[in-house]
């Protein structure tokens, strides 16, 4: 592994830290068995639901000899607790020893991210929202349960997982002014699009930025993304991050995003769902 560059590194690790106080967040207002803990460099958020959208490891700067008895413990902890997990991580700091050391407990790499980084100074002059689509900051416990509906329709078929999640959420006091702000987009009065928002000083961290697939190509992810971009702005924040697929690399470049690193997620789940069915 080769060391990245100081701006490179900088870049990595704010984008792993906004992912790590999103995780938590929720999780640790949530009553046991949900639990989050710091242990050294690594975030491990257990929200006790199984999915690995909501049980993860955000792992920083890892080296041996320390590194891979952290992997094992933790790994271990969610494995006997038959919980599906991801683990993330960034390259460039990655460290050589650690596909090795999770794939020992059954953690393969699952997914690949694009890390993106956005200045919010100056703001862009506005854009009209597509015809009948609005966005709405949830602020109630029925609009969370209402975007956890939706982000579950995702799936086929529906994750129950994502609705427990939101469900436990609602009971927490959702807010339009804390530094967890959750989207719900609404086309002629029907949800079809969501987004949430992490402020962490300077720095707004947008997640969940989804549409149904049905409904894409009406422009209603690039109004969702201005509009929490305009909030964050609002909020103070200068600066955005997010961590894009693939297929949604081009609607974040549209708005201002540019690459900051690539983002590896190791994931348990397959072993996790094998187990289930022995």
């Amino acid at each position: 592994m080769s060391r990245p560059d100081s701006a490179s590194l900088a870049q990595c690790l704010l984008l792993l830290d906004g992912l790590a106080r999103k995780a938590g967040h929720y999780v640790a207002l949530m009553k046991p068995p949900a639990w989050v803990r710091e242990v050294g460099s690594i975030t491990v958020v257990n929200s006790g639901i199984p999915s690995d959208s909501f049980n993860c490891v955000i792992s920083r700067e890892l080296a041996e000899p320390e590194g891979a008895p952290a992997i094992d413990e933790i790994c271990s902890t969610f494995n006997a607790a038959g919980l599906p997990a991801a683990w993330w991580t960034c390259d460039g700091i990655r460290a050589d020893f650690i596909p090795a050391a999770l794939a020992r407990h059954h953690f393969v790499e699952d997914e690949t991210d694009v890390g993106m980084l956005a200045d919010l100074d100056p703001a862009p002059p506005p854009q009209p929202m597509p015809a009948g689509f609005e966005v709405r900051v949830v602020d109630s416990a029925p609009g969370a349960r209402e975007m956890g509906r939706l982000l579950s329709s995702l799936s086929d078929p529906p994750d129950p997982g994502t609705m427990a999640y939101y469900t436990a959420v609602s009971g927490l006091g959702v807010s339009a002014e804390g530094p967890m702000r959750l989207f719900l987009g609404y086309a002629d009065g029907r949800p079809v699009s969501t987004a949430s928002l992490y402020l962490d000083g300077e720095v707004g961290h947008i997640f969940d930025v989804s549409t149904p697939d049905a409904l894409r190509g009406r422009g209603f992810g690039t109004a969702m993304m201005r509009a929490v971009l305009e909030n964050a702005r609002r909020a103070g924040a200068r600066r955005a991050g997010l961590h894009a697929s693939q297929e949604g690399i081009g609607v974040y470049r549209r708005t201002g995003f540019v690459e900051a690193g690539i983002f590896r997620v190791y994931s348990n789940k397959r072993y996790i769902a094998e187990t289930r069915r022995v």
